[in-house]
């Protein structure tokens, strides 16, 4: 039983000169490499004329694979959440609420920056919800730092506890980095 629903005939993602290849919109993960991916899927639906029909549609037969109307299916599991929370909630309110305030001055909000020059937490909680996931105060300034999240534990370098000060910590990449770079050996001083 594999009838077309009428508005989806009108979608952006069947013209092969726009969306070449349907692939596109079911990539297999979310990280890494696919976000490129999930981008270029996400700009085809941007320029979508049905792509509020394709998100609702999605959302209503709770499809648990592909981007549909502009939404990963964590996006849409996330919105759903919402809706589960909040009944008669509509899909703009609850991505409105999903997008919050920005991870920076969310994090901006709850440091303290000391006159030794170390940043330390304010003890309002011992972490924040970020996309669904608890993170670590050290794994937010991390991703604030370098643009991705850590990989394993972020680890201090300095004497500070819990010190938050950019340069001040490593993730389990850079150690190995560190290791794996030989020691420059001491070169004598000419006379």
């Amino acid at each position: 039983m594999t009838q077309t629903i009428t508005w989806m005939k009108h979608g952006t993602c069947r013209d092969p000169y726009l969306s070449p290849t349907p692939n596109v919109f079911f990539p297999s993960g979310e990280t890494g490499p696919w976000v490129a991916v999930i981008d270029k899927a996400k700009s085809i639906c941007a320029r979508c004329p049905v792509k509020p029909q394709c998100a609702d549609w999605a959302l209503d037969t709770r499809q648990a694979d592909g981007i549909w109307g502009g939404l990963t299916v964590q996006e849409r599991g996330r919105i759903l959440r919402q809706q589960d929370r909040h009944p008669g909630m509509t899909i703009p309110q609850a991505l409105n609420s999903l997008r919050g305030v920005p991870l920076a001055d969310m994090f901006a909000a709850r440091i303290h920056q000391r006159d030794d020059g170390h940043t330390v937490w304010l003890p309002s909680g011992t972490s924040l919800s970020v996309d669904g996931r608890n993170r670590t105060p050290r794994q937010i300034a991390f991703r604030l730092a370098h643009g991705r999240w850590p990989d394993g534990t972020v680890r201090g370098t300095c004497d500070m506890s819990g010190c938050l000060t950019t340069g001040h910590y490593w993730d389990a990449a850079m150690r190995r980095a560190a290791a794996e770079t030989p020691a420059t050996p001491d070169l004598p001083v000419a006379a």
